[in-house]
């Protein structure tokens, strides 16, 4: 069976060839209960195409309604800079898109993503590549650099981390999934300055 990420990520890549303006959606942090875990994608299309899922239902319909001229909408694919947003801040909000109670979870919004940094992430993981990619919050700069082994026997699990700036160096916040543990609480920390890298490993 194919990796779910990859498909999604050679789904975007394809768009972006194509010329097609699309968004790539990931989960960066969650609160309380979460219908998906930290390091969940989602692509979708202007049109309205989505491939992915990143809370299994009413938080897709709404970015598909935001952001795409799906069902006769007039929603508009936004450009620039990588967006942090946040569901299930209040409780009714958490009820509106189906989120456990208590659920929050915050999204990193990406908008059109670069077709060729996307090639080079699906040709990596079609070789069998743990690669780590970074998004630059301030301007959507894309890196992407070797990333520790995969748990043996669990090769499809994923590892994701989010890094703010401390001083002259950074640290982990968020969540590893590989092990089930939480990296560091400092998690409001992110997106305070907007210019702090945000990692997720593929593997």
């Amino acid at each position: 069976m194919e990796n779910l990420d990859v498909m999604v990520l050679r789904t975007l890549r394809d768009w972006r060839q194509a010329g097609r303006r699309a968004l790539l959606s990931t989960v960066v942090r969650t609160w309380g209960s979460s219908p998906r875990p930290i390091g969940s994608i989602m692509a979708l299309a202007e049109d309205g195409a989505v491939v992915g899922s990143v809370s299994g239902g009413c938080i897709e319909d709404d970015l598909i309604a935001r952001y795409s001229r799906a069902h006769g909408g007039d929603g508009a694919m936004p450009s620039g800079a990588p967006a942090l947003v946040k569901y299930g801040i209040t409780a009714d909000e958490a009820h509106r898109f189906g989120l456990p109670c208590g659920g929050t979870l915050e999204l990193l919004l990406e908008h059109d993503p670069d077709a060729e940094a996307l090639d080079e992430l699906v040709r990596a993981l079609e070789q069998g590549r743990l690669v780590r990619r970074s998004v630059r919050l301030a301007d959507g700069q894309v890196t992407f650099d070797r990333a520790a082994a995969c748990v043996i026997g669990r090769p499809s699990v994923k590892s994701f981390c989010t890094r703010v700036p401390r001083g002259d160096a950074t640290a982990p916040v968020g969540r590893d999934d590989r092990v089930g543990r939480v990296a560091d609480e400092r998690g409001e920390a992110l997106g305070g300055g907007g210019t702090a890298p945000v990692s997720r490993t593929f593997c």
